[in-house]
């Protein structure tokens, strides 16, 4: 269950290896929301690459694929930072946006439970941030600077998108 994250699958590549719960309508409605609200352009999924992840408590089902969660990895843009984004799938296999990553680094998916979901930890740098789902949805919680701006930057984003 735990260990590092491969980025290695293309979202947009709808070739024989895409599998059908990779593509569906809920999860191509939950990323548009993800791309309209943080500024992030079409293009920015185009080519980038996602990892296919079980992100809840317990072991997964060998036969039920439908709900494993998925993270998404964009690259920066000249409207948007470079972040990753999560996808969460519940036990009916229906998405629902469940956070984001510090962009850059090794992935690291822990099996390390808090409230009901893999503690998930972002190395880069040297300096390891952890990132703990609060019952809705991921972000970092510890990490010193990298977090603080990260965030800052984030938060830039989403509030000139409302004003």
């Amino acid at each position: 269950m735990a260990g590092e994250v491969q980025f290695n699958r293309d979202y947009t590549n709808y070739g024989a290896e895409v599998r059908d719960f990779e593509r569906t309508t809920d999860v191509s409605i939950v990323l548009t929301e993800v791309l309209s609200a943080f500024f992030y352009p079409l293009n920015a999924l185009i080519g980038n690459k996602f990892s296919a992840q079980w992100l809840g408590e317990g072991d997964k089902g060998p036969n039920d694929p439908e709900d494993l969660d998925l993270i998404f990895e964009f690259s920066e843009t000249e409207v948007s930072g470079a972040y990753r984004e999560i996808v969460l799938r519940d036990s009916a296999g229906v998405a629902t946006y469940g956070g984001w990553l510090i962009a850059g680094g090794v992935v690291n998916v822990t099996d390390e439970i808090v409230n009901g979901y893999r503690v998930i930890v972002v190395r880069v740098d040297e300096q390891d941030i952890r990132h703990e789902n609060d019952g809705s949805f991921y972000q970092p919680v510890s990490g010193g600077p990298a977090v603080t701006a990260a965030a800052a930057a984030r938060r830039g984003r989403i509030s000139a998108r409302w004003d």
